[in-house]
């Protein structure tokens, strides 16, 4: 993975934005019934953010989808932080319809998009890689397509930042659900 240093500057300003809106991003955050790496504030530790569920642990996790499945089906999203098209944190905070009716800064989701943006250049494709604002942005996204997933359905998985594993009963159920997340990506455009 290619580290980036942004701008010092739109750093900032996007760190600030996310700490000045803290409580609405976290709840949005805590909407997946999946993730293991819904963000919290680490006071004490050598960075800004924490997992909810610290790297060692996440094995009681994965045992818990295996236990009771025939078929397991793990999924990475390729180059997850460079394919991050910038205006999808604004489709994932107020829904896609809704984002691209209203463009206005005073929405969360269309500033965090241009704080996102003015870190490079204006490019509106990818997000710095190593930074946790770029982890919670990530987040927040996947979070969305998460309770997409899982609306009206009980599924047995978990989701650790880009990587998904998921059990099933039958190949038939993993294939399935497979290309229901191929879908929920694609209308991210990840």
């Amino acid at each position: 993975r290619q580290f980036s240093i942004p701008n010092p500057i739109a750093f900032f300003r996007l760190a600030a934005a996310i700490h000045k809106n803290w409580p609405a991003l976290r709840k949005h955050c805590k909407r997946s019934p999946f993730s293991l790496t819904a963000w919290t504030f680490d006071e004490n530790g050598d960075r800004a953010l924490k997992a909810s569920v610290e790297f060692d642990d996440r094995i009681t996790h994965r045992m818990r989808v295996r236990a009771n499945s025939s078929y397991i089906l793990r999924a990475d999203i390729a180059r997850c932080f460079p394919s991050i098209y910038t205006h999808s944190v604004a489709w994932a905070l107020l829904g896609k319809a809704k984002a691209k009716k209203n463009y206005s800064d005073s929405k969360l989701g269309n500033l965090l998009d241009v704080l996102l943006q003015s870190m490079q250049d204006g490019q509106t494709i990818g997000i710095p890689i190593g930074q946790d604002t770029s982890r919670l942005v990530s987040e927040l996204i996947l979070s969305d397509i998460d309770a997409k997933l899982a609306k009206g359905q009980k599924l047995n998985g978990i989701r650790a930042i880009d990587d998904y594993e998921f059990g099933f009963r039958t190949m038939a159920a993993a294939e399935s659900f497979l290309a229901r997340l191929q879908r929920e990506l694609e209308g991210y455009e990840l």
